[in-house]
């Protein structure tokens, strides 16, 4: 009978690493990989994926996780975000992976003459390769190319038995790539894929946010509240956490049932669905090119112009409404502020971050 293992890393086989029973989630595991960072994943996962039968796939979900999750917040992987991986990502290029490592050497340098102390099983899933071994061929690349200088580099990388610790450092001329890459504009696309919007209606998550709306303030509408706010500013902020965590999904359209009464929400065309009461978007702007435009240019006014480079907007027809689906892919190059405000995801909230937290928030999850 398949279990989860209990001493070695379900996705990459790393051995010997920390893992408890995750109760919170069904009969599940979370494991503290040094390869692919923190993870839960479920048992019903790993009994009917074929992650642990074929290497790409082991390197490609590994690849996902390390670059969207963290020790604070990890990720969760049941069936469902399996198949979503395995059927939508893919692994970098060679050059893309060669980049990888450059800019993770830079991370480590305090300054241009830090040596730096690392291990080739570490890093197959930060840098997207499928195995150690491939990470040998990647450094000996960058060594033979001048990027890097390596402590004691008598022979190949790549004849070496068993090679796991190095000792190196950047050159000038590596230096002056990883600057290169540094200000581009470049990010790590993993080319979110689009939802259908029977999933994206369910329990928000740490990439997932439901919304009634961009501009229209409902509770003024439907309750009657004197006061109207400017309720933009909530679909703004979601998007500039998910920008600065790791990339998610705001639906525009429909409301969680406990907010209003039926009597309420009567006042307007609606149909309950799940949780959600579908009323979607054409009741605040009936011209969808209209509504794409209105949210780009709160986006570039209030969070920078760049972003329409980060941002997918589509809009989908559903139960007879027509929802807006703004998918937000996550960047790796900068972090986005809110009219100067620092936003992240914490579970399924979008909370701000100032001083100390915001500072300890940006040392934890390092930007390229």
């Amino acid at each position: 009978m398949i279990e989860l293992p209990s001493a070695n890393c379900p996705v990459c086989e790393f051995e010997r690493i920390p893992s408890t029973p995750y109760h919170g989630a069904g009969r599940s595991r979370l494991y503290q990989c040094p390869n692919c960072g923190d993870f839960i994943i479920s048992l019903m996962a790993y009994r009917f994926t074929p992650i642990f039968n074929d290497a790409n796939t082991k390197a490609i979900v590994s690849h996902f996780i390390r670059n969207n999750t963290s020790s604070e917040n990890p990720i969760f992987i049941d069936r469902d975000k399996y198949e979503e991986i395995l059927s939508t990502f893919k692994l970098p290029t060679t050059s893309e992976q060669l980049n990888n490592l450059l800019q993770w050497f830079g991370y480590q340098s305090n300054n241009s003459l830090d040596s730096i102390d690392g291990f080739t099983k570490n890093l197959p899933a930060l840098i997207g390769a499928k195995n150690q071994q491939q990470v040998i061929n990647l450094l000996d690349r960058l060594l033979k190319d001048g990027y890097i200088e390596m402590e004691n580099p008598t022979i190949d990388l790549r004849d070496r038995p068993a090679f796991n610790g190095f000792c190196g450092h950047l050159t000038g001329k590596g230096i002056a790539k990883v600057d290169e890459l540094n200000h581009s504009k470049t990010f790590i696309n993993f080319n979110t894929p689009i939802l259908p919007i029977e999933k994206l209606l369910k329990e928000e998550n740490k990439n997932l946010e439901v919304k009634g709306s961009l501009q229209l303030d409902l509770n003024h509408l439907l309750k009657g509240s004197n006061k109207q706010k400017d309720v933009k500013i909530g679909v703004l902020k979601s998007i500039a956490a998910f920008l600065n965590s790791s990339g998610g999904y705001i639906l525009i359209g429909a409301v969680e049932m406990d907010k209003f009464k039926l009597s309420e929400i009567s006042k307007i065309r609606y149909k309950a669905f799940s949780n959600y009461y579908l009323i979607g978007v054409l009741i605040e702007n009936k011209n969808t090119d209209n509504y794409q435009l209105t949210l780009r240019d709160f986006i570039s006014s209030h969070i920078s112009k760049e972003v329409s480079g980060l941002i997918d907007i589509y809009f989908t027809e559903f139960e007879g409404f027509t929802f807006c689906n703004v998918v937000v892919n996550k960047a790796n190059h900068k972090w986005y502020y809110l009219d100067h405000k620092f936003f992240v995801r914490d579970g399924n909230r979008t909370v701000e971050l100032t001083d100390d937290d915001a500072d300890n928030y940006k040392n934890r999850n390092k930007r390229f």
